[in-house]
């Protein structure tokens, strides 16, 4: 999936709604950054608005993270990570087994970015990869469909 949103549009919400049940407790997925500006990426419910002010990370169970602003969100931004450049592959990692969330860079471990994740119960509450993306952001989102360039293996069953 390519993500991209250009000047005099809207912001553009990505929020990868796919509608599939992922059946295992630790997923993965990859953006590969085409520009290095304000993206958020990372994990989020249905229930979580997609406007031009709000999207993933902005709502509860929503968690990104934006290497533009170094930056974590989940309600409220905190410091977190590194500064991310074009051409750089971002994992997001969800282990619902340890209730935690994890971005890499470049296959490189950032950390666990959040604790406490809870394990939702109902399939309408599932959790599924998002981006928010600003103008003229493009980035690309690979759910697993093409090789991972940088795997990560504490991610995987």
């Amino acid at each position: 999936l390519r993500a991209s949103s250009s000047w005099g549009e809207a912001p553009s919400a990505v929020h990868g709604l796919m509608h599939f049940i992922v059946p295992c407790t630790r997923v993965l997925h990859l953006q590969t950054l085409h520009t290095s500006g304000i993206q958020q990426l990372g994990w989020c419910t249905v229930s979580c608005p997609f406007t031009a002010e709000e999207g993933v990370g902005d709502a509860p169970d929503s968690y990104a993270y934006d290497g533009k602003r170094t930056r974590k969100w989940s309600v409220k931004a905190s410091p977190y990570g590194q500064t991310w450049a074009a051409g750089d592959v971002i994992g997001c990692c969800l282990d619902l087994d340890a209730g935690e969330m994890s971005f890499y860079r470049n296959g490189v471990p950032l950390g666990v970015a959040f604790s406490g994740i809870r394990k939702l119960q109902h399939t309408q509450l599932a959790f599924f990869p998002a981006a928010s993306i600003s103008y003229a952001e493009k980035c690309e989102l690979n759910f697993g469909g093409l090789p991972f360039q940088y795997p990560v293996r504490a991610c995987s069953q």
